[in-house]
């Protein structure tokens, strides 16, 4: 009975963080789908950038909540854990240099607004020309003309000219109208 007792608190702290794990992610999410749900002109922010704040958010729940658990349940030092993180982190980053700079190209793309979701967007350097479907914190999709899907990994928008169509202000058309030489005289 007693190693029952001795069993029960920690179970009873793993379902409580559970529980305000799950209820943080719940509300996280109901912020993010009313915020998007309002019309446009009331709208603050573009879907992008609440859709990346929410996930901001939840990533930074959850990490919380799993510090929150480590020491009283495992027994690991929260200092221990965090000196380990700080060298830990420096290999990973050396290890996933591609993947990292792919999140920082997510965050560029955040951060400068080059294009939003929606936008018609071509490259004159590289094959890309299509209308934005979805932004991630890795990879942007486009959908081409031909109706594919194009998955561009961020890091490539930060090397490379876009040309956003959507944000033009006027549309130059320009055309060459031939003149036969034998109407040349009149």
């Amino acid at each position: 009975l007693e190693a029952f007792d001795s069993c029960l608190d920690p179970i009873e702290l793993l379902c409580v963080n559970l529980f305000i794990l799950w209820f943080a992610l719940r509300f996280i999410n109901q912020i993010e789908s009313a915020l998007v749900k309002k019309p446009k002109s009331k709208r603050r922010f573009d879907k992008t950038t609440i859709r990346a704040v929410s996930q901001l958010c939840s990533v930074v729940v959850s990490v919380l909540i799993i510090l929150n658990i480590m020491n009283p349940i495992f027994g690991v030092p929260i200092s221990a854990l965090l000196a380990f993180g700080g060298i830990g982190g420096i290999a990973v980053a050396l290890a996933c240099q591609d993947l990292l700079s792919n999140i920082f190209g997510g965050f560029y793309i955040y951060l400068d607004r080059p294009f939003e979701i929606g936008d018609w967007v071509s490259s004159p350097e590289r094959d890309i020309e299509g209308i934005i479907e979805n932004i991630g914190w890795r990879l942007t999709c486009i959908r081409t003309f031909e109706k594919k899907l194009r998955y561009i990994p961020n890091s490539l928008f930060s090397k490379i000219i876009i040309d956003n169509s959507s944000r033009m202000s006027h549309r130059r058309i320009r055309s060459t109208i031939g003149i036969r030489y034998d109407d040349a005289s009149k």
